[in-house]
Formats: C-alpha cells, structure tokens, sequence
C-alpha cells in the first residue's frame, strides 16, 4: 500500500514539473510579450505588434527597455507564427498585460481578434483590453519615462484606471468576452489616446456584439462611471455664464439604483442618485457657504439629472445596452427567447428619468 502510494505521489509531481516547464524552455530563451497590438495593415488584413521586455538571463537590462517586433498578414495567428519565426527566441506571451487594437479593428474585426485572444496559449483572461489612438503600434511604442518594467508600468495603469480614475473603467478580456456574447448587456472599452510622449485615458468606446458603434466623450464617461461603478470620489464642475463664475464640487458619498416600471405608459426606467461632497475650488469672489451652498446644490442637481438623461437616450437610440438593464430584465422573467424577443421591443420605447439630490457641505467660504 505505502509503495503504490509512493509510485502515485512521483507520478503526480513528475507531472506538476512538466506542466510547469511551459515547453521546457529557459527563460534566458524567451522573448517575454508584455503588450498585443492589432491594426489594419498596408498590404495585408492585419498589421501585428508586440511589444517585448528587454532581459538576459532573466534579468531585465533597463527597468523601462523593450523592444518592437511587427508583422503583416492576412490573419493573426499566421502574423504571430511569422513573427516567433524570426524571434532568436521564444515568444512567451504569460506575461502580457494589454491587448490593444486600432479603431478599424475595433469596428469591423474586434471578434476575430477577441477569438484569437481567447484561443491564444499563454493569454491570460486577466489580461486587459483596449481600443488604441492613433493606432496599437503607435501606442506600443510610447516610452516613459519610468523606473517600472514595461509590463508592471501597463499593469499599475490599469489597476490605477479601474481604482480612482474619474473617467474610465479598465476592462479585462474575461469581462469584454463575457459581454460580447450575453444577451442584454454590451461590451465597452477604454479609449487610449497617444499625445506626445502621454497616454491619455478620458474616452470610452461602447459596442454592440459586432463591434464598436459609438464613442463617449469625457464628461459623459465621468456620469457612465457614476451610474455603473459608484464611485469613491466624484468630481463635478459648475459653470456659470462667464469663465469666472465656476464651481468644482468633490463627492465622496454616492448612492445610485434605478427601478424599471414595465406597467406604465409609456414604460420607464428612473435613476435615484443621491450625492454628497466638498467644494472644492470656486472662481466667484466671496461665495459662503450659508447663503449660497444650497441653491449650487440645486443647480448642480438640475445641470447632473438633465445630463444623465441625455447620455442615457444617447445609448437606446444607438441601440445599446451597455448598463445591462436588459440582463436585469432577463433574470426577473422565466422564458429566455419569448422574454428576450418582448426585450427587443420594449427597450427602444422606455423613457428615462432622473431625480438627483446634492448635498453640499465646506468650512468657511467656497473659494
């Protein structure tokens, strides 16, 4: 019994090392692919870049070195084989953080490049996705100027992006696959933008199940980012009528639900939002608190429910649901086709409603 036991742990560990060895090449050997970047190509469908970390032995050379391998042809998979062909080693791509296309893929081809990831060995599902501007191999190629490794440099972007950024929400490809093929709830993701030697991360790109239909600008992503992440801190900007009268608000307490009303007509869906914060900066000489706080507040309530309103239209006339509301609708009826198909038709007839309340609270004056 004890050597059938031995014999069976050996076996066991034997193949633990094996499934370890990932092909049983050194690192000294590998290329390690820290970024994935997809475009239309000149001369072929796809234009494939990989941005690999620069190491020898393991070791990394510069903290911030890496080099650009790039190829064309008329499918991924034969770009990345044509690319391990000219590689002296081989590509790993365990470590890669960021998978990035250009807005023509992401219009006409994000399924085929979300099929390949999927498929890909090596990819992990927590890798995180984005739409590139001006293109993947252009964003690919920035360097800056810090002391993080390129892949914990995209790592930390992320992470800070899904954390505290004010405008957008990392998304991870388990999360675009998922979306991309559920009924009732959307995919989107981040717009990177490369200017100078920045990448710059205020805009979202919204999909259907075919591709990217629609782009939300800065401040409608800060309200999309309020409504789906409730965020820990949200910043708001009060204008007045001359550039001198403007009132920047900071709300730490945020509450957001909303109620889909299927028995009246016409069918709605009302968002309860209710917020409370700190001016933090206003340009009107001596406003104080007591005499003016509550009418900003209700300025404010009016300015953020009339917008919200309006983002919320913006998305149904584009027929997209990346809020899930059809998923909420799904989950609370029982027949998944004929629900689906009533979905399809009560969607495009709901009208939204909002009922914003802001609280506003600071020490002394607003300014």
């Amino acid at each position: 019994m004890c050597r059938l036991l031995l014999v069976f742990l050996v076996i066991v560990l034997g193949s633990l090392f094996c499934l370890s060895g990932c092909r049983g090449v050194d690192i000294d050997k590998r290329n390690i692919v820290v970024g994935l970047g997809v475009d239309v190509g000149k001369n072929a469908r796809y234009r494939v870049t990989l941005k690999i970390a620069a190491h020898e032995g393991g070791e990394s050379i510069g903290l911030n070195d890496f080099f650009i391998l790039d190829q064309e042809a008329n499918s991924i998979a034969y770009a990345v084989e044509a690319l391990q062909a000219k590689s002296e080693k081989f590509l790993d791509f365990s470590q890669t953080r960021i998978i990035v296309m250009d807005e023509v893929i992401a219009r006409n081809n994000a399924e085929s490049l979300l099929d390949y990831a999927v498929r890909k060995p090596g990819l992990q599902f927590i890798t995180w996705m984005a739409v590139a501007r001006p293109n993947a191999n252009d964003l690919l190629k920035v360097k800056r100027k810090s002391e993080k490794p390129v892949g914990i440099y995209f790592n930390d972007l992320f992470t800070n992006i899904h954390g505290v950024s004010m405008y957008l929400d990392a998304v991870s490809m388990s999360k675009f696959y998922a979306r991309f093929y559920e009924r009732g709830s959307d995919p989107y993701l981040p717009i990177l933008e490369h200017k100078g030697d920045e990448i710059v991360t205020e805009r979202l790109a919204l999909f259907d199940k075919k591709g990217m239909k629609l782009e939300l600008v800065p401040e409608e992503v800060s309200l999309f980012r309020l409504i789906t992440k409730k965020p820990k801190v949200f910043h708001y900007e009060l204008n007045g009528q001359n550039e001198n009268e403007h009132v920047v608000t900071q709300f730490r307490n945020t509450k957001v639900r909303y109620n889909l009303k299927e028995d009246t007509q016409p069918p709605k869906i009302r968002y309860n939002v209710r917020l409370s914060g700190v001016v933090e900066e206003a340009g009107k000489e001596s406003v104080t608190v007591s005499t003016d706080a509550s009418a900003y507040a209700s300025e404010e309530a009016r300015e953020i429910q009339r917008k919200l309103v309006m983002l919320l239209e913006k998305m149904q006339n584009a027929g997209l649901d990346p809020l899930g509301f059809g998923l909420n609708y799904l989950s609370k009826h029982w027949n998944p086709n004929e629900n689906w198909e009533a979905w399809q038709t009560l969607y495009p007839q709901l009208k939204f409603d909002a009922d914003v309340r802001v609280q506003l609270r600071s020490d002394g004056s607003l300014k």
